[in-house]
Protein backbone atom coordinates (compact mmCIF):
# COMPACT_ATOMS: atom_id res chain seq x y z
CA UNK A 1 0.00 0.00 0.00
CA UNK A 2 1.13 3.26 -0.57
CA UNK A 3 0.55 5.39 2.01
CA UNK A 4 2.07 8.29 1.08
CA UNK A 5 -0.03 9.25 -1.63
CA UNK A 6 -3.89 8.25 -1.06
CA UNK A 7 -4.71 9.63 -4.27
CA UNK A 8 -2.71 7.19 -6.31
CA UNK A 9 -3.85 4.27 -3.85
CA UNK A 10 -7.19 5.08 -4.32
CA UNK A 11 -6.66 4.67 -8.02
CA UNK A 12 -5.09 1.83 -7.64
CA UNK A 13 -7.78 0.26 -5.81
CA UNK A 14 -10.84 1.12 -8.76
CA UNK A 15 -8.66 -0.67 -11.42
CA UNK A 16 -8.59 -3.16 -9.21
CA UNK A 17 -12.03 -3.69 -8.37
CA UNK A 18 -12.56 -3.30 -11.92
CA UNK A 19 -10.26 -5.72 -12.79
CA UNK A 20 -11.44 -8.29 -10.35
CA UNK A 21 -15.70 -7.26 -11.51
CA UNK A 22 -14.19 -8.17 -15.34
CA UNK A 23 -12.95 -11.51 -14.21
CA UNK A 24 -14.88 -13.11 -11.64
CA UNK A 25 -19.05 -13.88 -11.84
CA UNK A 26 -21.64 -11.61 -10.79
CA UNK A 27 -22.30 -13.95 -8.15
CA UNK A 28 -18.89 -14.88 -6.85
CA UNK A 29 -18.04 -10.92 -6.61
CA UNK A 30 -21.58 -10.24 -4.69
CA UNK A 31 -20.57 -12.82 -2.16
CA UNK A 32 -17.13 -10.91 -1.76
CA UNK A 33 -18.56 -7.98 -1.69
CA UNK A 34 -20.95 -9.06 1.16
CA UNK A 35 -18.13 -10.47 3.07
CA UNK A 36 -16.45 -7.06 3.11
CA UNK A 37 -19.55 -5.10 4.14
CA UNK A 38 -21.16 -7.06 5.93
CA UNK A 39 -21.46 -5.03 9.08
CA UNK A 40 -22.58 -1.96 7.01
CA UNK A 41 -24.65 -3.57 4.97
CA UNK A 42 -26.80 -4.95 8.19
CA UNK A 43 -26.96 -1.88 9.68
CA UNK A 44 -27.70 0.21 6.76
CA UNK A 45 -31.08 -2.48 6.35
CA UNK A 46 -32.07 -2.69 9.89
CA UNK A 47 -31.95 1.54 10.36
CA UNK A 48 -34.27 1.34 6.92
CA UNK A 49 -36.44 -1.29 8.45
CA UNK A 50 -37.09 0.71 11.22
CA UNK A 51 -37.47 3.85 9.15
CA UNK A 52 -40.41 1.96 7.26
CA UNK A 53 -42.35 0.83 9.98
CA UNK A 54 -42.35 3.77 12.28
CA UNK A 55 -43.49 5.24 8.95
CA UNK A 56 -46.04 3.06 7.75
CA UNK A 57 -47.05 2.89 11.87
CA UNK A 58 -47.78 7.01 11.57
CA UNK A 59 -49.82 6.86 8.35
CA UNK A 60 -51.78 4.26 9.75
CA UNK A 61 -52.71 6.36 13.06
CA UNK A 62 -53.25 8.98 11.11
CA UNK A 63 -55.38 7.71 8.77
CA UNK A 64 -57.51 6.28 11.39
CA UNK A 65 -57.89 9.24 13.15
CA UNK A 66 -59.26 10.68 10.04
CA UNK A 67 -61.66 7.54 8.49
CA UNK A 68 -62.66 5.85 12.07
CA UNK A 69 -66.34 6.66 12.16
CA UNK A 70 -66.22 6.44 8.18
CA UNK A 71 -64.52 2.74 8.27
CA UNK A 72 -67.00 1.56 11.22
CA UNK A 73 -69.88 2.69 9.41
CA UNK A 74 -68.48 0.97 6.37
CA UNK A 75 -67.65 -2.51 8.71
CA UNK A 76 -71.35 -2.30 9.88
CA UNK A 77 -72.74 -2.28 6.47
CA UNK A 78 -70.80 -4.98 5.12
CA UNK A 79 -71.35 -7.18 7.66
CA UNK A 80 -75.38 -5.91 7.20
CA UNK A 81 -74.93 -7.01 3.61
CA UNK A 82 -73.22 -10.11 3.85
CA UNK A 83 -76.07 -11.28 7.19
CA UNK A 84 -78.77 -10.49 4.60
CA UNK A 85 -76.91 -12.10 1.19
CA UNK A 86 -76.76 -15.26 3.48
CA UNK A 87 -80.25 -14.79 5.34
CA UNK A 88 -81.50 -14.51 1.11
CA UNK A 89 -79.10 -17.28 -0.05
CA UNK A 90 -80.70 -19.90 2.67
CA UNK A 91 -84.33 -19.05 2.14
CA UNK A 92 -83.97 -19.43 -1.46
CA UNK A 93 -82.12 -22.84 -0.28
CA UNK A 94 -84.02 -23.58 2.75
CA UNK A 95 -85.32 -27.27 1.15
CA UNK A 96 -82.35 -28.07 -0.13
CA UNK A 97 -79.77 -27.18 3.00
CA UNK A 98 -82.93 -29.60 4.92
CA UNK A 99 -82.38 -32.35 2.57
CA UNK A 100 -78.81 -32.55 2.63
CA UNK A 101 -79.23 -32.28 6.59
CA UNK A 102 -81.11 -35.07 6.94
CA UNK A 103 -79.06 -37.10 4.17
CA UNK A 104 -76.09 -36.24 6.34
CA UNK A 105 -77.65 -36.83 9.55
CA UNK A 106 -79.20 -40.47 8.13
CA UNK A 107 -75.68 -41.00 7.08
CA UNK A 108 -73.85 -40.72 10.32
CA UNK A 109 -76.45 -42.41 12.06
CA UNK A 110 -76.03 -45.72 9.75
CA UNK A 111 -72.16 -45.27 9.88
CA UNK A 112 -72.40 -45.23 14.05
CA UNK A 113 -75.18 -48.22 13.86
CA UNK A 114 -73.18 -50.20 11.86
CA UNK A 115 -70.01 -49.35 13.93
CA UNK A 116 -71.86 -50.35 16.90
CA UNK A 117 -72.88 -53.78 15.59
CA UNK A 118 -69.15 -54.72 14.27
CA UNK A 119 -67.68 -53.67 17.54
CA UNK A 120 -70.39 -55.38 19.51
CA UNK A 121 -69.96 -58.77 17.32
CA UNK A 122 -66.23 -58.44 18.02
CA UNK A 123 -66.58 -58.22 21.66
CA UNK A 124 -68.78 -60.42 21.96
CA UNK A 125 -67.23 -63.23 19.92
CA UNK A 126 -63.97 -62.33 21.89
CA UNK A 127 -65.23 -63.27 25.31
CA UNK A 128 -67.06 -66.03 24.32
CA UNK A 129 -63.92 -67.91 22.84
CA UNK A 130 -61.45 -66.77 25.33
CA UNK A 131 -62.81 -67.83 28.42
CA UNK A 132 -59.32 -66.40 29.94
CA UNK A 133 -60.05 -63.02 28.75
CA UNK A 134 -63.83 -63.80 30.30
CA UNK A 135 -62.47 -64.93 33.98
CA UNK A 136 -60.08 -61.92 33.90
CA UNK A 137 -62.85 -59.61 33.17
CA UNK A 138 -65.22 -60.89 35.95
CA UNK A 139 -61.76 -61.28 38.35
CA UNK A 140 -61.95 -57.93 38.05
CA UNK A 141 -65.03 -57.37 39.87
CA UNK A 142 -64.54 -59.87 42.32
CA UNK A 143 -67.30 -62.56 40.35
CA UNK A 144 -67.06 -65.97 40.78
CA UNK A 145 -70.54 -67.35 39.56
CA UNK A 146 -72.79 -65.73 36.68
CA UNK A 147 -75.33 -64.57 39.72
CA UNK A 148 -72.90 -62.34 41.35
CA UNK A 149 -73.25 -59.61 38.01
CA UNK A 150 -75.88 -58.18 39.66
CA UNK A 151 -74.34 -57.38 43.00
CA UNK A 152 -71.94 -55.02 40.56
CA UNK A 153 -72.42 -51.78 40.45
CA UNK A 154 -73.00 -49.53 37.94
CA UNK A 155 -70.05 -47.04 38.93
CA UNK A 156 -67.65 -50.01 39.17
CA UNK A 157 -68.31 -51.63 35.67
CA UNK A 158 -67.34 -48.17 33.84
CA UNK A 159 -63.90 -47.70 36.50
CA UNK A 160 -63.02 -50.80 34.52
CA UNK A 161 -61.83 -49.87 31.16
CA UNK A 162 -62.72 -53.38 29.35
CA UNK A 163 -66.09 -53.09 31.64
CA UNK A 164 -66.46 -49.85 29.91
CA UNK A 165 -65.53 -50.53 26.70
CA UNK A 166 -68.41 -53.76 26.55
CA UNK A 167 -71.40 -51.14 27.96
CA UNK A 168 -70.60 -48.60 25.05
CA UNK A 169 -71.78 -50.72 22.50
CA UNK A 170 -74.51 -52.54 24.42
CA UNK A 171 -76.01 -52.82 27.55
CA UNK A 172 -75.09 -55.18 30.41
CA UNK A 173 -78.22 -58.03 29.91
CA UNK A 174 -77.21 -57.73 26.13
CA UNK A 175 -73.82 -58.91 26.70
CA UNK A 176 -74.12 -61.31 29.56
CA UNK A 177 -77.12 -63.14 27.76
CA UNK A 178 -74.55 -63.51 24.67
CA UNK A 179 -71.88 -65.06 27.13
CA UNK A 180 -73.99 -67.02 29.43
CA UNK A 181 -77.03 -68.04 26.83
CA UNK A 182 -78.07 -70.69 29.45
CA UNK A 183 -78.29 -68.67 32.01
CA UNK A 184 -81.92 -67.47 32.72
CA UNK A 185 -81.45 -63.65 33.81
CA UNK A 186 -83.83 -61.22 35.16
CA UNK A 187 -83.28 -57.66 34.00
CA UNK A 188 -85.25 -56.44 37.03
CA UNK A 189 -81.99 -57.59 39.49
CA UNK A 190 -79.71 -55.45 38.18
CA UNK A 191 -78.31 -52.85 39.69
CA UNK A 192 -79.50 -50.36 37.02
CA UNK A 193 -82.69 -50.78 34.94
CA UNK A 194 -83.99 -48.21 32.45
CA UNK A 195 -87.42 -47.23 32.56
CA UNK A 196 -87.88 -49.19 29.31
CA UNK A 197 -87.09 -52.98 29.94
CA UNK A 198 -89.92 -53.30 32.42
CA UNK A 199 -91.70 -52.83 29.17
CA UNK A 200 -90.99 -56.40 28.59
CA UNK A 201 -93.28 -58.51 30.43
CA UNK A 202 -91.83 -61.62 30.44
CA UNK A 203 -89.10 -59.64 32.54
CA UNK A 204 -91.16 -57.92 34.60
CA UNK A 205 -93.12 -61.37 35.53
CA UNK A 206 -90.41 -63.48 36.43
CA UNK A 207 -89.01 -60.47 38.68
CA UNK A 208 -91.98 -60.60 40.41
CA UNK A 209 -91.91 -63.94 40.89
CA UNK A 210 -87.77 -63.66 41.99
CA UNK A 211 -89.06 -61.14 44.48
CA UNK A 212 -92.22 -63.60 45.72
CA UNK A 213 -90.39 -65.47 48.58
CA UNK A 214 -88.77 -62.71 49.87
CA UNK A 215 -92.03 -60.46 50.35
CA UNK A 216 -93.50 -64.10 51.71
CA UNK A 217 -95.77 -64.58 49.15
CA UNK A 218 -97.58 -68.19 48.37
CA UNK A 219 -100.98 -67.26 46.94
CA UNK A 220 -101.80 -64.41 44.71
CA UNK A 221 -104.08 -62.70 47.38
CA UNK A 222 -100.80 -62.22 49.48
CA UNK A 223 -100.13 -59.32 46.94
CA UNK A 224 -103.28 -56.91 48.19
CA UNK A 225 -100.93 -56.49 51.58
CA UNK A 226 -97.75 -55.74 50.14
CA UNK A 227 -97.22 -51.86 50.54
CA UNK A 228 -95.33 -49.29 48.27
CA UNK A 229 -92.51 -49.26 51.20
CA UNK A 230 -91.85 -52.79 51.71
CA UNK A 231 -91.48 -53.00 47.88
CA UNK A 232 -89.21 -50.14 47.96
CA UNK A 233 -87.34 -52.05 50.94
CA UNK A 234 -87.13 -55.07 48.44
CA UNK A 235 -85.47 -53.00 45.63
CA UNK A 236 -88.42 -53.13 43.35
CA UNK A 237 -89.19 -49.18 43.66
CA UNK A 238 -88.29 -49.13 39.60
CA UNK A 239 -90.65 -51.50 38.54
CA UNK A 240 -93.23 -49.79 40.52
CA UNK A 241 -92.43 -46.24 39.63
CA UNK A 242 -92.77 -47.58 36.11
CA UNK A 243 -96.43 -48.65 36.45
CA UNK A 244 -97.25 -46.38 38.97
CA UNK A 245 -99.26 -48.89 40.95
CA UNK A 246 -98.76 -52.19 42.41
CA UNK A 247 -102.45 -52.88 41.08
CA UNK A 248 -100.99 -51.69 37.57
CA UNK A 249 -98.05 -53.87 37.60
CA UNK A 250 -99.97 -57.01 38.55
CA UNK A 251 -102.59 -57.12 36.40
CA UNK A 252 -99.97 -56.41 32.91
CA UNK A 253 -97.57 -59.21 34.70
CA UNK A 254 -100.58 -62.03 35.42
CA UNK A 255 -103.26 -61.06 33.41
CA UNK A 256 -104.34 -64.57 34.18
CA UNK A 257 -105.53 -63.78 37.24
CA UNK A 258 -108.58 -61.09 38.48
CA UNK A 259 -107.34 -58.62 40.65
CA UNK A 260 -109.54 -56.48 42.81
CA UNK A 261 -108.15 -53.18 42.52
CA UNK A 262 -110.29 -51.75 45.36
CA UNK A 263 -108.24 -54.45 47.57
CA UNK A 264 -105.08 -52.46 47.10
CA UNK A 265 -105.85 -49.34 48.66
CA UNK A 266 -106.53 -48.67 52.63
CA UNK A 267 -104.27 -51.89 53.82
CA UNK A 268 -101.71 -49.43 55.53
CA UNK A 269 -102.25 -51.66 59.13
CA UNK A 270 -102.76 -55.00 57.49
CA UNK A 271 -99.33 -54.79 55.18
CA UNK A 272 -96.75 -53.57 58.07
CA UNK A 273 -98.94 -56.49 60.35
CA UNK A 274 -98.12 -58.95 57.99
CA UNK A 275 -94.86 -57.87 57.33
CA UNK A 276 -94.23 -58.08 61.19
CA UNK A 277 -95.51 -61.67 61.09
CA UNK A 278 -92.96 -62.63 58.25
CA UNK A 279 -90.23 -60.56 60.49
CA UNK A 280 -91.04 -62.64 63.44
CA UNK A 281 -91.04 -66.25 61.52
CA UNK A 282 -87.52 -65.23 60.24
CA UNK A 283 -86.68 -64.87 64.15
CA UNK A 284 -88.61 -67.49 65.76
CA UNK A 285 -88.07 -70.50 62.78
CA UNK A 286 -90.54 -72.46 60.83
CA UNK A 287 -91.32 -74.23 63.68
CA UNK A 288 -93.24 -71.48 65.59
CA UNK A 289 -96.80 -70.99 63.96
CA UNK A 290 -97.78 -67.09 64.29
CA UNK A 291 -101.72 -66.22 63.72
CA UNK A 292 -102.85 -63.32 62.43
CA UNK A 293 -105.82 -61.66 63.61
CA UNK A 294 -106.77 -64.50 66.55
CA UNK A 295 -109.15 -64.03 68.77
CA UNK A 296 -108.21 -65.49 72.02
CA UNK A 297 -110.49 -68.50 74.00
CA UNK A 298 -109.72 -66.54 77.00
CA UNK A 299 -109.63 -63.17 76.32
CA UNK A 300 -113.22 -61.72 76.65
CA UNK A 301 -114.60 -58.31 76.50
CA UNK A 302 -117.95 -57.72 79.03
CA UNK A 303 -119.90 -60.26 77.01
CA UNK A 304 -119.38 -63.13 75.53
CA UNK A 305 -117.18 -61.38 72.78
CA UNK A 306 -113.82 -62.71 71.68
CA UNK A 307 -110.84 -60.27 72.03
CA UNK A 308 -108.55 -59.92 68.72
CA UNK A 309 -105.19 -59.65 68.57
CA UNK A 310 -103.06 -58.87 65.95
CA UNK A 311 -100.50 -61.26 65.95
CA UNK A 312 -100.62 -64.34 68.30
CA UNK A 313 -97.29 -66.89 68.92
CA UNK A 314 -99.33 -70.60 70.55
CA UNK A 315 -95.89 -71.74 71.49
CA UNK A 316 -94.52 -69.49 73.53
CA UNK A 317 -97.93 -67.89 74.90
CA UNK A 318 -97.12 -64.41 73.83
CA UNK A 319 -99.72 -62.06 71.63
CA UNK A 320 -98.53 -58.86 70.17
CA UNK A 321 -99.98 -55.58 69.25
CA UNK A 322 -99.40 -53.78 66.08
CA UNK A 323 -99.29 -49.88 66.69
CA UNK A 324 -100.02 -48.67 63.48
CA UNK A 325 -99.34 -44.88 62.61
CA UNK A 326 -102.82 -44.65 62.44
CA UNK A 327 -103.37 -44.36 66.25
CA UNK A 328 -100.96 -41.18 66.04
CA UNK A 329 -102.43 -39.66 62.86
CA UNK A 330 -105.77 -38.84 61.18
CA UNK A 331 -105.63 -41.13 58.21
CA UNK A 332 -108.58 -41.73 55.38
CA UNK A 333 -109.78 -44.82 56.45
CA UNK A 334 -110.94 -43.55 60.25
CA UNK A 335 -113.56 -41.41 60.58
CA UNK A 336 -111.68 -38.66 63.04
CA UNK A 337 -110.60 -37.85 66.52
CA UNK A 338 -113.55 -39.70 68.18
CA UNK A 339 -112.90 -43.36 66.61
CA UNK A 340 -109.26 -43.02 67.26
CA UNK A 341 -109.55 -42.07 71.17
CA UNK A 342 -112.28 -44.92 70.73
CA UNK A 343 -109.22 -47.42 69.38
CA UNK A 344 -106.89 -46.17 72.02
CA UNK A 345 -109.22 -46.88 74.74
CA UNK A 346 -109.82 -50.54 73.38
CA UNK A 347 -105.96 -50.96 73.22
CA UNK A 348 -105.93 -50.07 77.07
CA UNK A 349 -108.02 -52.01 77.89
CA UNK A 350 -107.16 -55.51 75.98
CA UNK A 351 -103.69 -54.81 77.26
CA UNK A 352 -104.81 -54.71 81.01
CA UNK A 353 -106.94 -57.55 80.59
CA UNK A 354 -104.09 -59.74 78.74
CA UNK A 355 -102.00 -58.65 81.68
CA UNK A 356 -104.87 -59.62 84.47
CA UNK A 357 -105.01 -63.65 82.52
CA UNK A 358 -101.41 -64.10 82.26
Amino acid sequence: RCHMFPAVEKSFNGSLAFILRREMSSSAYNKLYYQQNKERILSAKKNSDKAKRAQISEYNKQYYQTHSEEHKEYTIDRAQAIKERKAAYYAANKEKFKKRQTEDKTKQQVYLKEYKEKTRAKLVEHYKNDLSALRSLEAGFGISSPSDWYSVTHQLMHENKSMHQVLRTMKLYDFLKEVYPDYDWIKGRFHRVSRDSWKDVLQTRAYLKYIEPELGIKQASDWYRISREQMFQVGAGGCLNAYGRLYNVLSTAFPEVNWCESSFTGHSKKSRQRWLSLLLKGILGKSHDIVENYAHPRLLWRGSEKMELDLWIAEENIGVEYQGEQHYHNADHFSGSLQELSTQRDKKKKKKLVRKKG
